[in-house]
């Protein structure tokens, strides 16, 4: 993530898990990005579905994920990803993104206590919600706010936000999405909705690669300003199948 960048409720889903994860539980990050987005403002399914690109790990966000310059890792504990990112830093690198959001810990770590609150996946995805406000508010529509989430470059900025948008509408028309997120200041590690650590198959696997090429990106660019890849209630998502 650049200096610029910052589902549902009451069920569990199968996520295969990283190595050593065993059959552990971690805590849902698309639960606590929708809730931080219900709770902000954001039109459904933004947040998850940007969890879901930054830290996805075969269809589900993971909240113990780390990048260092490109390079992911995804922990199987809390503990292990902090043990992990003192490592990095001891290095004297900054250029870190941490957890279901991927905060980038050279922009964003002064926001914080200490690393372990950053990481949490309550305060992670809370953060992200207000700086995604601000963007929306530097920005002026939404489109313009997620492409700025991962860059500010016209056309990595489009990519992305096509992106997002096509995992939206996935998370959207997922079963358990009608109903409206329990309030994030009510959720906490311990009884918020988990995500079972085991082995499945035919789960979405997102790949570090743009959905769209650049000339896709262009024009979704150009007809954005028609309908816009975000739009509100009953308006339709524009995406790069459509």
């Amino acid at each position: 993530m650049s200096r610029f960048r910052a589902c549902s409720l009451g069920f569990a889903l199968i996520l295969s898990a990283p190595p050593g994860a065993g059959a552990a539980t971690v805590p849902d990050c698309e639960s606590y990005a929708a809730a931080a987005g219900h709770e902000a403002g954001i039109p459904d399914g933004i947040l998850p579905a940007i969890a879901r690109v930054e830290s996805g790990r075969k269809g589900r966000a993971w909240p113990w994920t780390l990048n260092q310059a490109g390079a992911s890792s995804f922990h199987a504990t809390k503990d292990d990803a902090l043990q992990k990112l003192d490592e990095i830093l001891a290095t004297g690198a900054q250029n870190v993104d941490l957890g279901c959001m991927q905060l980038n810990w050279r922009w964003h770590s002064g926001e914080f206590p200490d690393a372990a609150t950053m990481l949490d996946p309550v305060d992670n995805t809370r953060y992200a919600a207000r700086f995604l406000l601000s963007l929306k508010d530097r920005h002026g529509d939404w489109d313009s706010a997620v492409a700025a989430y991962h860059s500010t470059e016209s056309v990595r900025g489009a990519s992305y936000g096509a992106k997002v948008a096509t995992v939206r509408e996935t998370i959207l028309a997922e079963p358990g999405n009608g109903r409206a997120p329990q309030p994030v200041a009510e959720m906490t590690e311990s009884d918020a909705p988990l995500v079972v650590a085991g082995m499945t198959r035919g789960l979405l696997a997102l790949s570090g690669q743009p959905l769209v090429g650049r000339q896709a990106a262009r024009d979704l660019r150009q007809a954005q300003g028609q309908r816009g890849l975000f739009p509100g209630p009953g308006q339709t998502i524009l995406t790069a199948d459509n």
